[in-house]
């Protein structure tokens, strides 16, 4: 099967560092996947539901971090164009076969929205 060269981006959150407040740009420079097992000489990241455990390369303080959305492209400009603007992060290039080699966006969940709730105090 024919390889396609592509481009994938992401967007969580939180964005950055709960600690540092140091933004989470590129994973294996600003971040890494924690809790992770070595498989026959493999790193896997141990799978959680919902949520990425990220412990952060400046501080080593780790976050839980929640995706939003993904997209993977086969035109680099567009995918940087949303790094710059649209406030997607960890720029890679991915190598994909068969229907991967089309462009697509997943999306995982929607920013939560405040919810301030009024709680009457009985002062007596």
């Amino acid at each position: 099967m024919e390889k396609k060269k592509m481009y994938h981006v992401e967007k969580f959150i939180p964005p950055e560092c709960t600690n540092c407040r140091a933004p989470f740009k590129k994973e294996g420079e600003d971040y890494c996947r924690l809790f992770g097992d070595i498989v026959d000489g493999h790193k896997r990241v141990r799978e959680t539901v919902g949520y990425t455990i990220k412990q952060c390369e400046h501080c080593q303080n780790c976050t839980a971090t929640m995706l939003l959305e993904t997209y993977q492209l086969s035109d680099k400009a567009k995918a940087e164009e949303l790094c710059e603007k649209e406030g997607f992060v960890n720029l890679i290039e991915v190598f994909a076969v068969g229907t991967h080699c089309q462009d697509s966006h997943a999306f995982y969940m929607g920013m939560p929205g405040t919810r301030v709730m009024a709680v009457k105090c009985n002062d007596n």
